[in-house]
């Protein structure tokens, strides 16, 4: 199956620039060996040559050597990411120190990922792959921003974007042109400033609804700086990010000159037929009571392809639209209740259009349509209901959102994606009380499991112990792979007693598994569980895992194969 950075690299043409910087040129050559056939290879011996070649190729990501003589990787990670030039470049340190104060140091200086050596090909090009993909999406942005701005630039709409503070943060040539101002006198001006108090007074109801996230769209006479009166048809889109409004854009189309013409063709039936059949969204017309009163050739297809003639080919018409969309999604269907509250309001006047999205399975397949409701301009009172599959795109979203969270070896939640959810599961306990415990487990000796088997064994060990705990640990239970062959457990309401029990039956799970060989009896493995327990006024993660790690190490130094508790040693 093509991966979606395969499937960019196909569709884009690009090859991505990969610059290792090592003092050995073994590594070198093995990195080579690894992405010579999808990459450029560039390489530096020495932090200097590495910050030289990064402003001379401009590499798509720096495989970064942490010890070298002279300039160490740390260093030239901090001077790259000073330089305004090279700061977007993703780092991944490869190095073989194993301390984690080595790794939180690399983060904190900005690296994107730590690989240890020696590293498993598998492993490093899956790294490099989510990295790359990352990398090569941002650059499409940033040149969609060029873009962008060009295209704004050369259209005769009139664009716009203020912030919360009714500043100007963006203008383009002819919203520019429209108030007689340059560049310079828009950046930083405030709505009432270029209005006007009389004009600004008439809009600001308007301007306040865009802030609290309603979108608004009207027909508006405007005076132009040279005094003629155009007429426009004006929309406030906000721009809404984790439910609070951080501004609105405006677009502004003059149709003065169309206006009559555009009146006498919309009333033409033929036309508008037309027009509304050719949409790929399914699209039906309500009356001001919400019942059905037209349909669309997309509403249609949609209906025989769903109903499969079970249903008399009226196509809902003279059907109220709320009982159509409980039969389609279902009564208990979360979207239903919702939607209803946004068509009652928009039948009622209350506000000009309403939009949702929403899941709607087929038996075959997962699907997702966004739900757009629109009042027609006038005193007509009917509204348009229009329906689309933007499947697509949410899977990319969440296949996105999926990889972030994911340690690609073995499916778990990552040391970041575990973290955040102990954090949450930390917080609720403190506020809602109960037990919690946390442990962590390390595979013993697997460093001689590696140096015997290889590295290609030691992968699947740590798979094994990561399908295992799936296995044994309750659904609620958060597990991570912290790195290398660690791995935590955060267990909500659990107490010392269920803690060390869970932990004991998961030990001896693990010590009944095994990972076969192509050759040879299989490979087993055993594991040293340490186990504490949120005691009372203890509300810091990084204090529970440091315990949990004392008792991991009692457990070794005991001997190994064992669970032991914090609680035992205080």
């Amino acid at each position: 199956m093509e991966t979606a950075y395969h499937q960019l690299l196909r569709t884009s043409g690009i090859r991505p620039r990969i610059l290792v910087v090592d003092d050995q040129t073994i590594n070198i050559r093995l990195v080579g060996e690894i992405f010579k056939d999808e990459c450029d290879i560039y390489m530096a011996m020495d932090g200097e040559q590495g910050i030289a070649q990064c402003h001379t190729n401009l590499p798509d990501l720096v495989l970064l050597d942490l010890v070298m003589p002279g300039m160490d990787g740390y260093e030239v990670c901090r001077r790259l990411k000073a330089d305004s030039g090279t700061r977007h470049i993703p780092i991944i340190f490869i190095t073989s120190q194993r301390d984690e104060a080595d790794e939180a140091l690399g983060f904190a200086l900005g690296a994107v990922d730590y690989v240890t050596k020696p590293f498993h090909q598998t492993v490093l090009r899956a790294r490099v792959h989510t990295h790359l993909l990352m990398k090569l999406q941002a650059d499409r942005l940033r040149s969609s921003e060029r873009f962008m701005r060009t295209l704004t630039d050369n259209v005769p709409g009139l664009i716009a974007y203020w912030n919360a503070d009714l500043v100007c943060l963006f203008s383009n040539a002819s919203y520019q042109a429209y108030y007689g101002k340059t560049p310079e006198q828009m950046d930083g001006i405030s709505l009432q400033q270029l209005f006007g108090e009389a004009l600004f007074a008439k809009n600001e109801p308007m301007v306040q609804a865009a802030l609290r996230g309603e979108k608004q769209q009207f027909e508006r006479t405007m005076t132009k700086a040279d005094g003629r009166i155009v007429f426009v048809w004006v929309q406030y889109v906000p721009d809404v990010q984790d439910g609070r409004g951080q501004g609105f854009f405006v677009l502004i189309s003059d149709f003065s000159e169309l206006k009559r013409a555009q009146l006498a063709v919309m009333e033409s039936e033929k036309f508008a037929r037309s027009i509304i059949d050719t949409v790929p969204e399914t699209i039906c017309v309500l009356d001001k009571t919400g019942t059905i009163i037209a349909v669309n050739q997309a509403w249609r297809d949609f209906y025989d392809a769903n109903y499969g003639g079970s249903q008399p080919l009226n196509y809902a018409l003279g059907t109220n639209y709320l009982q159509v969309c409980e039969s389609a999604a279902g009564a208990d269907a979360t979207e239903a209740p919702l939607m209803a509250k946004g068509l009652a309001a928009v039948l009622a006047g209350e506000r000009d259009q309403f939009s949702v999205e929403y899941p709607c399975d087929s038996p075959t397949e997962q699907r997702f349509f966004f739900a757009r409701v629109q009042r027609f301009p006038g005193d007509s009172g009917h509204v348009l209901v229009a329906h689309g599959n933007i499947t697509d795109r949410k899977m990319i979203e969440l296949e996105l959102a999926r990889m972030a969270h994911t340690d690609v070896l073995t499916g778990l939640n990552n040391r970041r994606h575990f973290m955040q959810l102990s954090e949450t599961e930390l917080s609720r306990t403190s506020r809602h009380g109960g037990a919690l415990s946390l442990l962590m487990l390390d595979i013993d000796h697997f460093k001689r499991i590696n140096d015997t088997h290889g590295h290609q064994v030691g992968d699947a060990v740590i798979q094994m112990v990561a399908a295992v705990c799936r296995k044994q640990l309750r659904d609620l239970d958060v597990i991570g792979r912290l790195g290398g062959e660690e791995f935590a457990v955060t267990m909500p309401n659990a107490d010392q007693a269920q803690a060390m029990a869970i932990a004991e039956r998961l030990r001896q799970a693990i010590e009944a598994a095994s990972v076969p060989l192509a050759q040879g009896l299989p490979v087993r493995f055993t594991v040293s569980i340490g186990v504490t327990l949120l005691s009372n006024g203890l509300t810091n993660l990084d204090t529970l895992l440091d315990q949990a790690d004392q008792a991991l190490y009692r457990a070794k130094n005991k001997g190994r194969n064992q669970v032991c508790g914090f609680f035992d040693t205080v």
